[in-house]
Formats: C-alpha cells, structure tokens, sequence
C-alpha cells in the first residue's frame, strides 16, 4: 500500500489479518502519522496537537452529531479508521478538545508507534489503547514525547516483543 500525502496526517500505519477458521478478515489500517506541526483548520479556529484534553480510542467509527470535526486517518483512505474531535472547555483563552479515534475492526493495527501521541502537552488520560495492535511494531521511539500531563493511561496490553528502538 502506498502512503497517502493528507492535510492533517494523524497517526501510525497499520494491517493486520485476522486469522478465521476459514476466512481471513482485514482490520483498518491507520496511516502513519507525520503531522507534528500541523494543524487541522475548522473555521475560525485551529486544532493542534497541544490544545487536546483526551484521547479516546474505539471500536466503532461512527462519527457522532455532536463531533465538531470528523475527518479519515485510514491508510486507504476508505473510512475505516476516522477520527473526530469534540470542544471540551476554554483553558485561558484557548478552546481545548477531546480526540477520538474510531475503528471498523476488531483492533486497530500499529505499523510504526513512533511519535504517535507525540504532542500532545495537554492531554491528561488517554482512553482505549487495548485496542491498538502493537504486535508487529518495530519502533515505538519518541512514542509519547511531550505529553507532560499524561497522568491515566494503560500499556498493559502493548506487545514490544518485535520492537528494536524505544
């Protein structure tokens, strides 16, 4: 598969083939992440990295109402893996948001885990990362740099067992 050039890269790559009885069944494949200084403009205001309270991921990609923003971060670009982001509140003059990531499948598949959640300063729980397959991961460097707020967040079912460089 090709990497797709987008105006807001979000996140990491990902396959993932489950393994049925007699069928195979794909999982969403998120496109790698290279947006570090970017942002995503909606309106008036700009979403950054840095003015997102929380993480949400999820097995289910239906966008809500009440979402400000929606927009695809799947790897084919075919509306597997969305994400959106809600207002949360205005912290000294800022607008800050709640992220999240939904997926189609039965886990969300990490190619490469490299700067993933890098910069996001501001976000204090990250909810749902069971749901991230980490298995074939051979990087996972600078994984969640600069999020200095990161206080609730869950690694236990991370698999590091192919990761080289953290």
């Amino acid at each position: 598969m090709k990497n797709k050039k987008i105006v807001f890269s979000f996140l990491v790559t990902f396959m993932l083939l489950i393994i049925g009885s007699v069928a195979f069944a794909a999982n969403p494949v998120l496109m790698e992440r290279t947006y570090a200084k970017s942002s995503k403009i909606i309106g008036n205001d700009s979403y950054y990295a840095n003015t997102v309270k929380s993480i949400t991921i999820l097995m289910n990609n239906t966008v809500p109402n009440d979402a400000f923003v929606s927009w695809d971060i799947s790897e084919s670009s075919n509306g597997s893996i969305k994400a959106w982001i809600k207002k949360n509140s205005i912290v000294n003059g800022t607008q800050m948001y709640d992220l999240y990531i939904g997926g189609s499948g039965t886990a969300i598949v990490v190619k490469k885990g490299s700067n993933l959640f890098r910069g996001y300063k501001n976000c204090t729980t990250i909810i749902g990362l069971e749901y991230l397959d980490t298995s074939d991961v051979t990087a996972m460097d600078n994984m969640f740099y600069d999020c200095n707020s990161l206080v609730n967040f869950n690694l236990d079912g991370f698999d590091t067992s192919n990761v080289t460089t953290m």
